[in-house]
């Protein structure tokens, strides 16, 4: 059973990060919409709780990799969505975080990634 408080979220989402950043440039597109699967589980798990800053930054420069042209559309709807539950349990300043981190990778999204961005930063 997943313990809820204040160290063990940041601690695990931090230790998912590490292992993303390791081992991501290396993986199949399976292994990252797997990885991303279980990932929006943990932030799902504990939408409540709230990152710290620097831990919401480091998040969404490691997710950022995925928007990269060439990715699958489907990987890219998986980090949206992702993105999507950080920018609504964010305070203010993080959910600017979220969208400016989003809009710095619009040009290379696929078209319907476009409007999916477009459409949560309007709600």
């Amino acid at each position: 059973m997943f313990l809820r408080n204040e160290n063990t979220y940041p601690k695990k989402v931090l230790e998912k990060l590490q292992g993303f950043n390791r081992s991501a440039p290396n993986w199949e597109w399976a292994d990252l919409i797997f990885w991303t699967q279980e990932f929006k589980s943990l932030i799902e798990k504990c939408q409540s709780e709230e990152l710290p800053g620097p831990l919401v930054l480091e998040t969404l420069k490691s997710l950022s990799f995925c928007f990269k042209s060439g990715l699958p559309e489907g990987v890219q709807f998986k980090i949206l969505e992702i993105f999507v539950l950080m920018g609504q349990a964010a305070v203010t300043k993080q959910k600017n975080l979220v969208i400016l981190s989003l809009l710095s990778f619009f040009h290379f999204c696929s078209n319907m990634v476009k409007v999916k961005i477009l459409e949560n930063i309007e709600s």
